[in-house]
């Protein structure tokens, strides 16, 4: 005996669940950007002057571990001078080359915080992390 198919209700049942996958790989609950599409965003929003829109977006980003986004925090933004270091010992804890750069220069050229040591440590890890200039300055600190 041989068994008719029903192509109808074949068609159906595949219509539905092809409708439930679509619905439950859809979720409601938005996905957190990554910080590369933060960066991005803050991007433009800084090329598009909303200036707010662009310092909340890299801090976003900078809280989220990137060392270049803390970096443009304390860089592209009129911010007391004590916040400008944290960004930038944020930025170059996180690996960011200049970061550590402009930590350099803050402690030998501060003068509330002058010291040669620390300064040379900051451009040495610069040059470690492949900063140019850093390494010509820490050279030359060491003579």
């Amino acid at each position: 005996m041989t068994r008719q198919v029903d192509f109808a209700r074949v068609k159906n049942f595949f219509s539905i669940l092809l409708i439930l996958i679509l619905l439950f790989s859809c979720s409601d609950t938005p996905k957190d950007p990554s910080v590369e599409e933060l960066r991005e965003k803050a991007h433009q929003a800084y090329e598009e002057k909303r200036y707010d829109d662009a310092f909340a977006l890299y801090q976003e980003a900078c809280q989220k571990n990137d060392g270049e986004s803390c970096f443009l925090v304390s860089n592209y933004f009129s911010i007391p001078d004590d916040q400008k270091r944290i960004f930038y010992e944020s930025s170059c804890s996180l690996g960011c080359d200049r970061g550590c750069l402009l930590l350099g220069f803050y402690h030998s050229m501060d003068p509330k915080s002058q010291s040669i040591s620390q300064a040379l440590e900051y451009f040495s890890k610069s040059c470690d992390l492949g900063n140019e200039v850093a390494c010509r300055i820490y050279k030359r600190g060491l003579k």
